[in-house]
Parts: C-alpha cells; sequence; structure tokens
C-alpha cells in the first residue's frame, strides 16, 4: 500500500509541462496539412487552415492572411512598405544644369539624373542605391480556395509506413528478450515498484540491437494505461526510460496510452519503445499508426517471431509495434514502440491511427 501511495503522490505531483494542451492539436495538424498538400508556387502564398469551413485557402503571392474572414475582400495583405532604387545617371549637368532639362540637377555632383516611373527623389546621395523613393500603400485582397485538408490520419500513416519498414526488421531482434521480461512475474514486479536495478535487464536488449541503437537516444519498458488492457502478471502503467549511451541517469513515466486493444481473455505484455527525445524527455501526446508486426517483416526475421512462441509459456503471442510523431511540431519522428499480446490465437487487433501520450516522472533514479 505505501509503494502505491508513493507512486500516486509522485504523479500528481508532476509539473504542468507535462500536460500539453491536447485541444489545440487537431488544428494544428490541419494547419500543417494544408501546407504541406499545397505549399507556395509563382501565384500563391503556402496554404493555411481555415478553422471555420474546415478547408484550405491560400493567399496572392507576397500577401499575409489578415484578421478578416477568410471569404472577405480584405482577408490578404501585401503590407504597406518603403522601396528604394537606384537613379539614373544621364551625364554631366553643363553649366548650372544647362544640360538637366526635365531631369534632376544634383548641384554637388554636376550631373543629370532620373528615377524609375513611381519612384521621387530621395534624401539618399543621387548616385547610391537609394536615390528614388516609393511608398507602397497597403493593398488587400481575397484569398483562394485551394482544396480540402488531408486528414492527420492519412498522412500519419504514410509517415508511419516509411518508418516502420526501415526499422521492422531490426526490432524483431528485440521481441525474445521483451516476451521473456513480461513473462517474468519477479521482473514486472521489480518494474511495478520502480526498481532502479532492472537497467541492466533493459540494456541486454541493447545488446542485440546495434542498428537500432545508433537511431535513437532512449529505451522504455513498462506498461500501458489504455483502457480493457489487462498487462500479463500484474496490471500497471508505469515504466523505465534508459538513455541508451548510458551518461544519464534512470528515469520513471507513467500514465502511458498507446492504444492498444486486446481481445476479450488476452493479456497485452510490457510496451519496449524506441524514442529520439532523450529520457527525460518523453511527456506529451502524440499520435501515430499501429500494425501487426508479422505484416510488415521480411527474410530471417519472420522466422525469428515465429520461434518466439516457444519462449512464452502462453498458447499465442501477437505483436503490435507503432510509430509515433509530434503533432504540434510538424510530425516530427519521435519513435515507436511494440506490444507482445498472448493469449489463443491473435488476440491484439492493430491497424490504424490512434493518438497516445505518456506523463514523466521528473526525478531521477539509479
Amino acid at each position: 500500500m505505501k509503494n502505491k501511495i508513493n507512486r500516486f503522490l509522485r504523479l500528481i505531483s508532476l509539473p504542468l509541462l507535462a500536460l500539453t494542451a491536447f485541444v489545440f492539436t487537431p488544428t494544428v495538424a490541419s494547419a500543417q496539412s494544408c501546407a504541406s498538400k499545397y505549399p507556395a508556387n509563382r501565384v500563391y502564398e503556402t496554404a493555411f487552415h481555415d478553422v471555420f469551413k474546415n478547408t484550405c485557402y491560400s493567399c496572392p503571392k507576397g500577401a499575409q492572411r489578415t484578421a478578416e474572414s477568410v471569404t472577405s475582400q480584405r482577408a490578404c495583405v501585401i503590407p504597406a512598405a518603403t522601396r528604394y532604387k537606384p537613379a539614373r545617371d544621364h551625364g554631366h549637368s553643363g553649366i548650372l544644369g544647362a544640360n538637366c532639362r526635365g531631369k534632376i540637377y544634383d548641384v554637388g555632383l554636376a550631373r543629370c539624373y532620373t528615377c524609375p516611373g513611381g519612384y521621387a527623389r530621395s534624401v539618399y546621395p543621387a548616385n547610391s542605391g537609394q536615390a528614388c523613393i516609393k511608398h507602397e500603400t497597403a493593398r488587400f485582397g481575397r484569398a483562394t480556395h485551394r482544396g480540402t485538408a488531408p486528414s492527420p490520419e492519412a498522412t500519419v500513416k504514410r509517415l508511419a509506413e516509411q518508418e516502420l519498414n526501415r526499422f521492422a526488421n531490426s526490432l524483431a531482434n528485440s521481441l525474445q528478450q521483451l516476451v521473456a521480461l513480461s513473462d517474468d512475474p519477479n521482473f514486472v514486479r521489480r518494474l511495478q515498484r520502480n526498481d532502479p536495478s532492472i537497467e541492466t535487464q533493459i540494456r541486454q536488449i541493447l545488446i542485440s540491437n546495434q542498428s537500432l541503437t545508433n537511431q535513437f537516444r532512449t529505451i522504455s519498458l513498462g506498461g500501458t494505461g489504455d483502457a480493457n488492457v489487462a498487462i500479463i502478471n500484474a496490471n500497471i502503467d508505469t515504466g523505465i526510460s534508459v538513455a541508451i549511451n548510458g551518461a544519464r541517469p534512470v528515469y520513471w513515466y507513467g500514465g502511458a496510452s498507446y492504444g492498444v486493444k486486446v481481445g476479450a481473455g488476452a493479456s497485452a505484455g510490457l510496451t519496449l519503445g524506441f524514442w529520439t527525445n532523450e529520457n527525460d524527455q518523453i511527456y506529451g501526446d502524440f499520435h501515430g499508426y499501429s500494425v501487426d508486426l508479422f505484416s510488415i517483416l521480411s527474410g530471417n526475421a519472420v522466422n525469428t517471431l515465429k520461434n518466439i512462441r516457444s519462449v512464452s509459456s502462453s498458447t499465442g503471442v501477437g505483436f503490435e509495434v507503432a510509430a509515433w510523431f509530434e503533432e504540434a511540431n510538424n510530425n516530427r519522428f519521435l519513435g515507436f514502440t511494440v506490444t507482445p499480446s498472448f493469449g489463443k490465437g491473435i488476440s491484439i487487433t492493430p491497424g490504424g491511427y490512434s493518438r497516445g501520450h505518456t506523463v514523466q516522472i521528473t526525478h531521477p533514479t539509479r
């Protein structure tokens, strides 16, 4: 009971920074989707997302969006500006400017000049690049409807497929240890107690995964707080995050949710993650796309997964793998997670867009 109370107190004392402003992320994602689907060209500026119409518009080239309605005649503006150009030198002025009829006579230089059309003589020297000036007033105009915004789901699916195809076969080397740790009640209890000594066993996963350790900064292992997901041996949502290079203390996280779904009578194993962030920076909201790991493996990796069944005491093992992206930062790739499930048949049901989050426990332990 004391351990549970301590864990609860640690979680509720987390800084508010860890609870990111989730309510605004759909608008951010839509804006990014409009920008990626309709980039700037010779006619239009990069498209923006209109919240009220939920579609994409662009301002004319050189114009900016105003606070006016997107359908108004003042939706876009080319801001007021002051422009300079050099004057044209027409040669020597002659005596008292006799040769400068219809031109600008510069007494000091004794030469004749003219400014381009629409420009007037400025206070700068006649032979400078700012000899002529033009004041442009702000010009307003309409925004142009470019089309519908692609859904976040479509964007994330495309990005996830690229990343998962890069790392899927390498990940297979970690799964035998993942299943063994999920099946070890003693290890799960130590994880539940936030026992820092389990770092040694976590690092065993890294030994067989040099291809992954060179690409990521943090490895995590823990339970999931997803609704209706029973964790084998214990119900836990805490986890450990370990710096891959070994140069940082161990950190813990809680409230992890990765959109995991399991069938009736099945249990989920511990979730393994590889992250591009440092191990004290894996908190916040993110979104991603998950698939059945078997569906994207090739070559020897397929046989590796088939052999894993003999390691577990359960009657069946399935794997969900997901790639995750930071929605509020132009869908920056954060990393991926893989979760085994145990039960009869294929009990995990991956395949689709989902949102996830973790809550960081800020103080380090060793």
